[in-house]
């Protein structure tokens, strides 16, 4: 994986690894353009940034489906239904509240990942990105459309009842952070708040806070203020942060700067402070530390009312390929999860009594600690434990699938290499396959370029350039001298002899 694609890979201590990631010390990816300092800081709020009918469907589905829900929108997808829906001034304001409306309604977004892509497109890629903002801290995030880093949007929500409350953290790639204990944080990260008027209105708490001192506080207060052993319980789990709309004499420190008319608190500590209102957007920048305090009075027991958020985190190329396969709170992610998280109890099984009867050869032998000294699990096991099994098969499957994927990412980074060698004459599509076949006969496997035992085919080299051409790279293209002549091959493949090149 391209960790470094953008930043440096570092080492990071925030007092936790992943049960999933027995040994591997933390590291984690510093991007040059979001630092610990305080001024690369951005936080901004959106006021009335869906229309109303998208955030209360966003509320009504959140809520039925009863778990978190969590998928991945890319950009070319959120892009192309911003085209659709702002053709008629939806997204700019330039038609009236009931015409967005009425606008809306006619898109008929049903699906989870239908009703993700038309929150992001009308949230990160519109004009009310960078209009109608109100900027709390730093300079006004630019737009996205522009930013050729930006993959897609990781986005996933969150229906809380009464007592509920999220702890102090910063946003990353999870599934990665579980797997190889490396955090990768978002370029942006941000939430809209859909629980309508009429439920929240006697909602207490369910305040946003967000720190801008960034990764510097974090690596002070750690996961979850993990870091604090010095402090009390509940102030690990705030980062420190208190409760400004408490009253006065309930603070145990007053370092309040400035209180908005609309409740907004920013304190000298770095601590913004959003009250929760319904289709309010709040965007920040991705390593930002933050929280959401605990909710009473939504009287969630007997009404069935929930406060539901959507998080959305924008990831760039250097994975965001990754987390859209795993998005977090998806089924898939809470699947592989528990997968990873069976096999690392598995992989260091404590010492079992022997059956009755059993042979010596089948017994697991103890030291006196009563630990096991084998090195794993026997093949009695494996033989004797269904669900074992499964969660073996489950894993294999996985493991090729990741590694394809870096197979992948490997010959798309050595294809580049080619053309930008090759210049603007660029290179016939039988060229780069007789160069990937001579790089293939100079080593004795995939395995030292990829890192993986899977072969990379010929075959496989020729699918991947027509990927790349028509449907993944927009940097790469076909030279085109006449457009009367077919570039394709029957089966719909480029010819071998039509030239590649860099855009």
């Amino acid at each position: 994986m391209a960790f470094e694609k953008y930043g440096n890979l570092q080492p990071f201590d925030d007092g936790h690894i992943p049960e999933t990631a027995h040994g591997i010390k933390t590291r984690i990816v510093s991007y040059a353009d979001c630092s610990d300092d305080i001024e690369s800081s951005t936080v901004q709020i959106h006021d009335k940034v869906l229309t109303s009918s998208l955030c209360e469907k966003l509320y009504e589905r959140t809520v039925e489906h009863e778990i978190p829900w969590g998928t991945y929108v890319t950009k070319e997808e959120a892009m192309s239904a911003a085209k659709i829906i702002d053709e008629d001034g939806l997204l700019d304001g330039r038609q009236s509240d009931t015409k967005c409306e009425e606008q809306f309604q006619s898109f008929s977004a049903n699906t989870i990942q239908e009703l993700a892509t038309e929150a992001v497109a009308q949230f990160l890629f519109s004009e009310k990105l960078t209009t109608g903002t109100a900027v709390v801290h730093g300079n006004p995030i630019p737009s996205l459309i522009a930013n050729d880093r930006v993959h897609g949007v990781q986005v996933w929500a969150l229906a809380s009842g009464d007592g509920s409350s999220v702890p102090y953290h910063i946003d990353y790639a999870e599934y990665i952070r579980y797997t190889e204990n490396v955090i990768v944080t978002p370029l942006h990260a941000g939430t809209i708040q859909c629980t309508p008027n009429s439920i929240y209105q006697h909602m207490k708490g369910g305040t946003f806070a967000v720190n801008v001192h960034g990764l510097a506080h974090y690596n002070k207060w750690g996961y979850k203020g993990k870091k604090m052993e010095d402090v009390d319980l509940e102030k690990r789990k705030s980062g420190g942060w208190e409760d400004p709309h408490v009253p006065f004499e309930r603070r145990t420190n007053n370092n309040v700067i400035d209180e908005e008319a609309s409740g907004i608190v920013i304190a000298n500590d770095g601590w913004v402070s959003i009250p929760y209102k319904f289709n309010q957007g709040i965007l920040h920048t991705g390593n930002l530390p933050h929280l959401s305090s605990k909710i009473f009075d939504l009287d969630s027991e007997r009404s069935g009312a929930r406060r539901v958020i959507i998080g959305f985190n924008v990831f760039c190329h250097d994975v965001g390929s990754r987390v859209k396969q795993t998005p977090e709170h998806s089924h898939t992610f809470r699947k592989l999860v528990k997968l990873h998280r069976a096999m690392s109890k598995f992989g260091a099984p404590e010492c079992q009594k022997s059956q009755s009867g059993a042979g010596d050869k089948n017994r697991k032998k103890c030291d006196s600690s009563g630990s096991s000294n084998t090195d794993g699990v026997q093949i009695e096991s494996f033989r004797n434990n269904k669900t074992l099994r499964k969660i073996l098969v489950l894993a294999k499957r996985e493991k090729v699938k990741s590694d394809w994927l870096k197979c992948q990412e490997s010959l798309t980074r050595w294809i580049h290499e080619q053309l930008n060698d090759a210049g603007s004459e660029g290179l016939a599509v039988d060229d780069l396959l007789s160069r990937w076949k001579d790089t293939q006969d100079s080593q004795e496997s995939t395995k030292n370029e990829h890192e993986t035992t899977i072969q990379i085919t010929l075959d496989d080299v020729l699918v991947h350039i027509n990927q790349m051409v028509f449907e993944e790279d927009e940097n790469v293209r076909i030279l085109r001298n006449d457009n009367s002549i077919s570039i394709l091959l029957e089966n719909g493949l480029v010819k071998p002899c039509q030239i590649i090149v860099k855009s």
